[in-house]
């Protein structure tokens, strides 16, 4: 008698099946802050008919903000074909990607399905739909004024703890948005600060922290006594206070910050107009100071030659800014002011220079 075996092979598996195709139940998604814990929007595909039961599929579901989807944000699910998002969820996907509120973007969907072991991948083709995220209620309220200030013999100001005079501008924080301000400051490695919403004789309400370098943005009662610690080593710092987030921050500036600015450059009516050996705050080439860090200066320019932007105003050439757009754009800051100088308007005319060393931006209008 004669016997034979052989080795059963594992199935492989084998699909004609097809990549799935997403349907939306909206096309725009704007929730409010009201639709935080309610669906606001479900996303289904379609069966992508593999071999086997449906049930073993593995599902990647995929939104980003671009359709190369460098960056995704996904959702895993075997067998199911439908993703539903609460508000809340859909505002944290949009500010996770650093989306403004209140500004529609198009985002984009795709779904990865396979089987379980991932094998036979099918992409679907991409769609995308409108989104919005709304504004969270900022965790500690903004000040009522629309302004900030800072005082303390941490400062560099004199004197250190009076408001009886007004502290703008040299004190006053620039505001950035309606929950984020921001300032330049020149802080000593001694002493301490707050934060004022008033700049003239109002201790009603104040702000602070605990931390030299940053942290959770205390107010009112709950600032120590102490008031907020002054940095470790003394020198210019930026501060950003978020009351959005309720969090503030202290990081060493490391470009020049003299808290004055002047223009120079043939591109302006000025004569010598590269010469800055006589004072250029005589001559109508200094810029007013709106806030800490903010610049601002109206007057003719030509639309040929160009100019800078000096930090002093009498022989110093140490420290220069500039940029490479006549309408505004990136502020640079010494060498990296390019060789021809910041380009002059396309018309001649009078304008508008603006200069914000906070978000490190110009405007030419």
């Amino acid at each position: 008698m004669v016997v034979s075996s052989c080795k059963k092979d594992a199935v492989t598996s084998f699909s004609n099946g097809s990549a799935s195709a997403i349907t939306s139940s909206t096309a725009t998604v704007a929730p409010t802050a009201a639709d935080s814990t309610d669906t606001v929007v479900v996303f289904s595909w379609t069966n992508p008919n593999y071999a086997t039961d449906s049930g073993t599929v593995r599902y990647t579901f995929q939104i980003d903000t671009s359709a190369s989807f460098l960056h995704p944000v996904s959702f895993a699910s075997v067998g199911t074909r439908s993703l539903s998002l609460t508000g809340k969820e859909v505002d944290s996907i949009l500010l996770g990607y650093g989306l403004s509120f209140n500004t529609t973007y198009q985002i984009y969907l795709r779904v990865i399905s396979s089987y379980s072991n991932y094998n036979d991948q099918k992409i679907s083709d991409a769609i995308h739909v409108t989104m919005k995220a709304y504004v969270v209620p900022p965790k500690v309220t903004p000040p009522s004024t629309g302004t900030l200030f800072i005082i303390g013999d941490a400062t560099a100001e004199v004197p250190q703890w009076s408001n009886s005079s007004s502290l703008a501008p040299v004190e006053q924080f620039t505001q950035i948005d309606s929950v984020t301000y921001g300032g330049i400051f020149y802080l000593t490695s001694t002493g301490s600060y707050l934060f004022l919403p008033s700049d003239i004789g109002d201790w009603s309400h104040k702000f602070g922290g605990a931390s030299a370098t940053g942290g959770t943005l205390l107010v009112d009662g709950d600032v120590p006594g102490s008031n907020t610690p002054a940095p470790a080593t003394s020198g210019y710092y930026k501060i950003i206070v978020n009351f959005q987030t309720g969090t503030y921050s202290v990081t060493p500036y490391t470009n020049t910050f003299t808290g004055s600015l002047f223009i120079i450059g043939d591109a302006t009516n000025e004569s010598p107009q590269w010469d800055n050996s006589a004072n250029l705050a005589t001559s109508g080439q200094q810029f007013t100071q709106l806030d800490n860090g903010t610049f601002q200066l109206t007057l003719p320019l030509n639309n040929t030659g160009s100019y800078l932007l000096l930090p002093s105003d009498v022989g110093d050439w140490s420290h220069k800014y500039g940029g490479t757009s006549a309408t505004g754009g990136t502020l640079l800051f010494d060498g990296d002011v390019p060789g021809s100088n910041t380009p002059p308007p396309a018309v001649s005319g009078t304008y508008t220079i603006t200069v914000n060393f906070v978000t490190g931006m110009y405007t030419v209008q």
